[in-house]
């Protein structure tokens, strides 16, 4: 239930999910991170689906401000997940978003709106996979494996803008309430 929430809150930053944004280190540290939600955060996600309706995800995660970055529980449980996330603000209500489990470093766009959208760009065809060779490059960005490696925050920021003026809908949405 909380693994679902997970996956659409931050794109399932961390599973191995064909057109994942990574980095060989972390890009976004405590010194260069911004916190836009408040210390403790209830959050119900919702995805877009094929035929354009958003659809529920059940269950609801609670994000918690901990030692200088958010981390996941589930609403009746006290134990963290291992996952940290940190955030970056890029521009008015734009956001990188970095999930991390100690060893991977993933990313992705996150826009405030009248609810927070991420831009998961995770169908098939609108990933950073399907993107041509000399945007790729333009980005200093690699394929590896399934997925897409940068190694600079300002590559990858303008990478995430460029595939969010390509594939302008966001495919992930979530509302966030204190509790």
């Amino acid at each position: 239930m909380v693994r679902a929430v997970c996956a659409a809150l931050l794109i399932g930053l961390l599973a191995a999910c064909k057109g994942t944004i990574t980095s060989p280190a972390p890009l976004l540290t405590f010194a260069n991170a911004s916190y836009p939600f408040p210390a403790r955060s209830e959050i119900a996600a919702r995805t877009l689906e094929d035929d354009l309706t958003w659809k529920a995800l059940p269950g609801k995660a609670r994000l918690t401000l901990v030692d200088r970055s958010y981390r996941l529980t589930n609403p009746g449980e006290r134990t963290l997940l291992s996952e940290t996330f940190l955030f970056r603000r890029i521009g008015d209500g734009l956001f990188v978003a970095q999930g991390s489990n100690g060893k991977e470093w993933a990313y992705g766009l996150l826009e405030r709106s009248d609810r927070y959208y991420l831009f998961a760009f995770n169908r098939a065809d609108q990933t950073c996979t399907s993107l041509p060779d000399t945007e790729l490059r333009r980005f200093g960005t690699t394929i590896k494996g399934d997925g897409c490696s940068v190694s600079s925050l300002q590559d990858l920021t303008g990478l995430l803008l460029h595939l969010r003026a390509r594939y302008p809908n966001p495919t992930s949405a979530f509302t966030q309430r204190p509790f």
